[in-house]
């Protein structure tokens, strides 16, 4: 389990988790990039030079952060 803070930046809500003793402030577009690039990991795809297939709901940071990974 993740202990997590939600914090303010700029008017925007924020995670804030520790990692190896350092404190780390994640947008919630980079969470949903990373929890996209494990599930990608996870079934086994491979996907270099293609993108991602985003739900039509989704917001273009969240797609633009996925490109990332």
């Amino acid at each position: 389990m993740v202990s997590y803070d939600v914090v303010d930046k700029k008017g925007k809500p924020y995670v804030q988790v520790e990692v190896a003793g350092d404190k780390k402030v994640f947008s919630p577009e980079e969470i949903s990039a990373m929890i996209l690039g494990k599930m990608k990991e996870t079934a086994g795809m491979i996907a270099e030079n293609h993108l991602l297939c985003c739900d039509a709901l989704l917001c273009c940071d969240v797609c633009l952060a996925c490109e990332s990974f």
